[in-house]
This record gives structure tokens, C-alpha cells and sequence, in this order.
């Protein structure tokens, strides 16, 4: 009875309940370099919609198919969370106004790229935008 009353317990524990939130976020300026006609190109792109996962207290989070792990910056309320594979992907968000940056600034775009290489670079962007939590 009492292994019993303990794992009831242990259910409704408060660290146990907490939830992952999710965000919906919505770019606002989207622009980077982009490999056209032999050279690179400053390039707007259409502005995106998408999801992050937020776990616990933004101590990582999940986008598409990019694991993150975040920390809190010096200005308290912001968080930057790097690419757990520290490719050059970043979110960058602010909890108190929802506004977020996020960049694919990796080495296999502009860093990398020389004239002997076969294949398209990446092309490096950064999108500035809004997040909402429902």
C-alpha cells in the first residue's frame, strides 16, 4: 500500500506535469545570400510559417528536423539556442515581446563555397519575426 501511495504521488508531481509548449511562429524579414550565376547574391525570400517546441524552460527545443540546445542570454529575457550538431543554425527568441530570430549561417554556404566545388552551396539566411503560444 505504501510502494502504492508513493507512485500516486510521484504521478502528480509537479515536475512530472509540466507540459511542452509550442510556439507558432511567423517570419517578418526573411533575406541571406543565395548562389545564382556563378556568384552570390543578396536574396529576399517569402516569409515562413512554422512550429517550435519549447521544453521546460527553454532549456532546449525542436523545429523541424533541428534539435537545439538553449540558455539564457545576459538581457533576461532572451534565449539563444544553438543546433545541437553546432552546424551554424540558430533561434534567438525574446519571451517577453515573442520576437525571435532565427539563422542558418552554416561553413557549407558563403564560408566554404569555392569555384572547384561541385554541388549547390547552402544558402545562408536569417528571418526576423513573431512567435505566439496557444
Amino acid at each position: 500500500m505504501k510502494k502504492s501511495l508513493i507512485v500516486i504521488m510521484g504521478l502528480f508531481s509537479p515536475n512530472l506535469l509540466v507540459a511542452d509548449d509550442v510556439l507558432y511562429c511567423t517570419s517578418e524579414l526573411n533575406s541571406g545570400f543565395a548562389y545564382e550565376d556563378n556568384s552570390f547574391r543578396e536574396k529576399t525570400f517569402e516569409n515562413t510559417r512554422f512550429t517550435v517546441k519549447v521544453s521546460g524552460d527553454f532549456e532546449s527545443i525542436r523545429s523541424d528536423d533541428w534539435n537545439y540546445s538553449c540558455r539564457k542570454s545576459h538581457l533576461n529575457t532572451v534565449y539563444l539556442c544553438l543546433d545541437t550538431f553546432d552546424i551554424g543554425v540558430f533561434f534567438k527568441f525574446n519571451k517577453e515581446n515573442g520576437r525571435f530570430l532565427a539563422g542558418n549561417i552554416t561553413g557549407y554556404g558563403y564560408l566554404s563555397h569555392s569555384s572547384t566545388m561541385k554541388g549547390s552551396p547552402d544558402t545562408d539566411h536569417i528571418r526576423a519575426g513573431k512567435c505566439e503560444d496557444f
